[in-house]
C-alpha cells in the first residue's frame, strides 16, 4: 500500500474518537467493557487510545495480544 493511499483513507473514528457506524467508544484493548486502560492520550487525553490517537483515525485494530 502507497503512502498516498494511506493518506486518502477515509477516517473510522469521529471527532470524539468513537467508531463511526455505531458510535461505540470502545478502548483499543477490544475488550467491550474496558473503561480505558491505557496511558492518557497526549492528543485528546483519553484513556482508550492505544500507540495512536483515536480522532480521526483511518485504522482499527483487529487483535490485541497479551504477553504475561
Amino acid at each position: 500500500m502507497s503512502s498516498r493511499s494511506l493518506r486518502s483513507s477515509p477516517p473510522l473514528y469521529d471527532s470524539r474518537g468513537r467508531l463511526l457506524g455505531s458510535l461505540a467508544d470502545t478502548c483499543d484493548c477490544l475488550r467491550e467493557s474496558c473503561p480505558g486502560c491505557h496511558l492518557p492520550c497526549r492528543r485528546c487525553h483519553s484513556t482508550c487510545c492505544g500507540p495512536v490517537c483515536r480522532i480521526y483515525r483511518t485504522f482499527c485494530f483487529q487483535e490485541a495480544k497479551l504477553f504475561i
